[in-house]
């Protein structure tokens, strides 16, 4: 009989997480390889072990392709902003997991330490790196600097990897950059204290959010299982997702072009 309970069991377990169709992952443009790999390498694999689905990735090019692929609907699961989830709800994705913050967020203005800049007015003038108005990070800081009327006074490029901003600021082809600081951290120690300066660190208050299409709400335990096999800390999902109000009113301006053009 106990033999007859365990092979029903293994049967039930096998029939509930029968992988119908693969698991697809939409990355934001800022994601690099290596961060993928540090990051979310065992997230992919457990995942693919614990669903029997096979589990890819993509990695957009930029900001535009990045929300065009969310709004499409094109992939399983996504990592988004507080403010992307607020809008994604209503092209029925569920909320899986929130990142857990121990500490305050800080975006990093970096510059070469010869450079002089010690603050945001010193940019006036100066060549700065920037994310897409579609990401949090430059959302952010394009409303700081307009709201210190600061806008008009450099020259903003806007660029989706956070490893060019600071290559090119090394090499001298731009006076400075607007980073988060897992890739800050993520340079030699050497290269931050003999050739870089932090500008400014400018305090945002945004969650990150770990999404799912809804009619794949059944993979939900099983990624929130996975995610917390990295050294990236999930929690459940926040009642409310927070961040840049500006970013959301953005989004939604691009849903209602999107779904106007269908």
């Amino acid at each position: 009989m106990r033999v007859l309970i365990l092979l029903f069991s293994i049967s039930l377990s096998t029939s509930v997480w029968a992988c119908q169709q693969p698991i697809t992952i939409n990355y934001a443009p800022f994601v690099s390889l290596l961060v993928v790999k540090k990051f979310f390498g065992s997230f992919h694999e457990q995942l693919q072990q614990t669903s029997g689905c096979a589990v890819s990735y993509v990695i957009q090019r930029n900001f535009d392709e990045f929300v065009a692929a969310l709004y499409a609907r094109e992939h399983t699961l996504a990592i988004v902003p507080g403010p992307y989830f607020n809008v994604l709800k209503q092209l029925n994705y569920s909320a899986v997991a929130s990142q857990i913050q121990t500490k305050h967020r800080d975006l990093l203005v970096i510059a070469k330490k010869k450079s002089k800049l010690n603050s945001l007015a010193d940019l006036a003038g100066r060549h700065v790196l920037v994310n897409s108005p579609l990401s949090a990070s430059g959302n952010f800081f394009l409303d700081t600097i307009s709201k210190l009327e600061l806008l008009d006074k450099m020259t903003i490029q806007h660029l989706s990897s956070y490893d060019n901003m600071i290559l090119l600021v090394l090499k001298g082809d731009a006076d400075a950059a607007v980073i988060i600081p897992e890739y800050w951290e993520a340079l030699d120690a050497s290269v931050r204290n003999q050739h870089l300066n932090v500008v400014k660190k400018l305090r945002v208050k945004t969650s990150t959010e770990f999404v799912v299409l809804k009619e794949r709400e059944d993979l939900a335990p099983l990624v929130y299982q996975a995610l917390n096999t990295g050294s990236i800390k999930w929690g459940k999902p926040n009642k409310s997702a927070v961040g840049p109000k500006s970013l959301e009113q953005l989004l939604q301006l691009k849903l209602q072009q999107y779904q106007q053009s269908r």
